[in-house]
């Protein structure tokens, strides 16, 4: 990770590198790479997708840490709905979110990648707990 940072940094400044967060999550996967959290540059933006149980504390895990996070959502729009009003509740403040899918998607399922986005915007940028 700190190799990619420095080359990147080093040709130009004033790009943001984004990494999923998971493999920075102690446990995940029975892996030890959690413990390079302390070691990485804290202007890397970390992308959370993985919220097990809808257990959101992953965000306050990484901002308590020193890292911007972006908050990555599927279509479960029960889970979208609950992070939202977690973030909205703790008045926490993702660096931004990201509708992602994890599979091939042929063209004939983009109305459901259309219908992501724009419930993912609807609910973070909407009325979602006025």
């Amino acid at each position: 990770i700190n190799t990619i940072y420095k080359y990147v940094k080093n040709k130009h400044n004033k790009i943001k590198l984004i990494m999923w967060g998971d493999m920075l999550v102690k446990d995940h996967n029975g892996k030890d790479t959690y413990k390079a959290i302390d070691y990485i540059p804290k202007d890397i933006i970390i992308a959370i997708w993985y919220f097990p149980k809808e257990d959101f504390s992953l965000i306050d895990d990484f901002t308590n840490k020193g890292f911007k996070v972006m908050i990555s959502i599927f279509k479960n729009e029960k889970i979208m709905l609950n992070c939202v009003k977690y973030l909205k509740r703790n008045n926490l403040k993702p660096y931004g979110l990201i509708a992602t899918t994890w599979y091939y998607l042929p063209w004939n399922k983009m109305k459901m990648v259309e219908r992501i986005i724009e419930s993912a915007g609807k609910m973070y940028w909407g009325d979602v707990n006025k």
